[in-house]
């Protein structure tokens, strides 16, 4: 796939899997489900810890699992998530 002609992208070969990155995500809708509630969220991704600012989420004393997976603290900030993405939010709790 190629530029078109008068373009700032022409003459530039373009890989199919590296589209999303230049093409504008404005009016792409996810839709992401938090602890079996259904979120939509604004453009092709986002990161884990902005799903959980955005639902209020305390970040301190809580494990989360991306699609079943758990996920580390330390990669909260890195890990994207797309359409379809599963969050489940497991909170410690003290007493019996």
């Amino acid at each position: 796939m190629t530029g078109i002609k008068g373009c700032p992208l022409a003459g530039l070969r373009l890989n199919p899997k590296n589209l999303m990155r230049i093409i504008p995500t404005q009016g792409i809708n996810m839709n992401i489900t938090v602890n079996r509630k259904p979120h939509t969220f604004d453009g092709a991704e986002i990161s884990l810890v902005s799903v959980l600012e955005s639902c209020a989420i305390p970040t301190k004393g809580i494990a989360v699992a991306l699609n079943n997976h758990v996920v580390r603290k330390s990669d909260w900030q890195t890990t994207m998530l797309h359409d379809g993405d599963s969050i489940t939010v497991i909170q410690a709790v003290c007493g019996g």
